[in-house]
């Protein structure tokens, strides 16, 4: 009876229903996929916080960074290699500019999705250990460190199999960077042969003093955001 309960539970709470479909892979799937293949065990508490829509809003958000992210990162792969073979002319400032902008508007809808999670919003709100509907854990900032770092984590995993990027070092380097503080991060070695100008389009750093540390902080600050992302 125990089984075919817990049979019951699943298909009910868990299992794809018909109308999705076989032919698409949602982010559901991921998530289930990440958590399944995890080696140690994991708490009830992070698997009831991953499964929020505000994690749900930051993943998608970070997808897409670093779908972008990759792209760029490859051409400039391509240009450092071959450094000695390519010219600047006037095209290459207009590229330079179109990836710089276009990771600058991404890492502000990260940044965005990202401390809505960490201000404890939406419902994202009872694992927030200032959180008022906060019921079944102890407040506690080391606990919520314990999440959020979890989170990190299983985020990046996220994102290297749903761009088929297994331990792909950027993707690796790039998240660190972004949400480790500077005091903490450093460049890793195959960034070094990268030129300022290509750097400049992959960082584009801020000289914005906030009280947060992490980079991903600083991109909530930039001047230029267009108006459209602000909504």
């Amino acid at each position: 009876l125990y089984p075919q309960l817990l049979k019951a539970l699943f298909l009910d709470n868990f299992a794809r229903g018909r109308e999705d479909g076989g032919d698409f892979i949602y982010l559901r799937d991921i998530k289930e996929y990440t958590l399944f293949t995890v080696l140690n065990d994991i708490s009830p508490t992070f698997v009831e916080f991953f499964w929020t829509e505000a994690v749900d809003r930051f993943l998608r958000a970070l997808i897409i960074y670093f779908q972008y992210f990759l792209q760029v990162w490859d051409l400039v792969q391509y240009r450092t290699e071959n450094r000695h073979n390519l010219f600047r002319h006037r095209n290459s400032v207009i590229r330079e500019e179109k990836w710089r902008l276009g990771l600058n508007d991404l890492r502000y809808i990260v940044a965005r999705e990202y401390f809505a999670i960490v201000d404890g919003h939406d419902d994202a709100s009872p694992f927030h250990h200032m959180g008022d509907d906060r019921k079944r854990l102890k407040s506690s900032v080391k606990t919520d460190k314990l999440i959020h770092e979890l989170l990190l984590r299983y985020a990046r995993r996220v994102v290297e199999i749903t761009l088929c990027r297994n331990r792909h070092p950027a993707i690796y380097d790039e998240m660190s960077r972004l949400f480790r503080p500077s005091e903490i991060y450093r460049i890793k070695d195959y960034r070094k042969d990268i030129s300022d100008i290509d750097l400049r389009c992959l960082e584009d750093p801020i000289l914005y003093r906030v009280p947060v540390n992490a980079p991903i902080a600083r991109e909530l600050y930039r001047f230029n955001r267009k108006p459209l992302l602000r909504t």
